[in-house]
Order: C-alpha cells, then structure tokens, then sequence
C-alpha cells in the first residue's frame, strides 16, 4: 500500500466531472531490449519525456541478464526499494504508451483500490 508521504496532485475530467487525486512518487522498471519498441511508445510517453522534472524514477534494463523473469523481478524490486524511496513500484513493458492522462487515471485507480481493500500490496492494470 502507499505510504503516508505527500503527492502531487493532479486535476483531470472523468465522465464529464472535475477530479483531483493525489500521484504517487513511482518508480517505473521496464526491459527495453534494443530499445525499438520503447523509443516509439514507452519512451514517447510525456510521464518518461519529462522525467527530467518528476519525482518519479526509471529503472531501464536491455535483458533480464539470462535470470528468469520471476527472479530479476524480485531482484528489480529489491533494487528499486534500496536505491529509490519512492511509494510505488510499477512494472511496465516497453512496448506500451502512457497517456498523458495516465498519472491522473492511476492516482484515481488506486484511491478507488485503497477503499477497497487499504490492505493491498500487489495491483495488476491491464
């Protein structure tokens, strides 16, 4: 679940209303292989073009150097908590884009799982 640190706070139009939701300091782990995929979706992203000024960290990796994808997720992960202090870990292919809305939407989503269930601890969007 999130940890009690501030957000920054987006505004955003869902169904016609005004929201405001809080964004979650993330960082984002993806293997780019050879980095085609990623320049043309995940890396054309505005989340990832504007990196330069967001709190949010990027982890990119080429290959999972010959570990199962099990293990060199574990070991990102171990990675992402000692070396980022950030409040979300998110795992995203490279051949995906990120809308510009896409920080608006996943803070939404998750105020929405957090009053579901504040117990969460692992969250899968498709």
């Amino acid at each position: 679940c999130l940890a009690d640190r501030p957000s920054v706070v987006h505004k955003t139009r869902l169904l016609g209303k005004s929201v405001t939701a809080a964004v979650p300091d993330i960082t984002f782990v993806s293997v780019i292989g050879d980095g085609a995929d990623f320049q043309y979706n995940l890396g054309a992203s505005r989340v990832y073009l504007e990196r330069s000024q967001s709190r949010h960290r990027w982890m990119l990796y080429t290959s999972t150097n010959g570990l199962p994808l099990a293990a060199f997720l574990n070991a990102s992960r171990r990675q992402a908590e000692s070396e980022h202090q950030t409040q979300l870990l998110l795992f995203v292919h490279a051949d995906l884009y990120l809308p510009d809305s896409f920080e608006s939407e996943l803070a939404l989503a998750l105020e929405r799982l957090q009053q579901l269930d504040p117990h969460w601890a692992i969250a899968g969007f498709f």
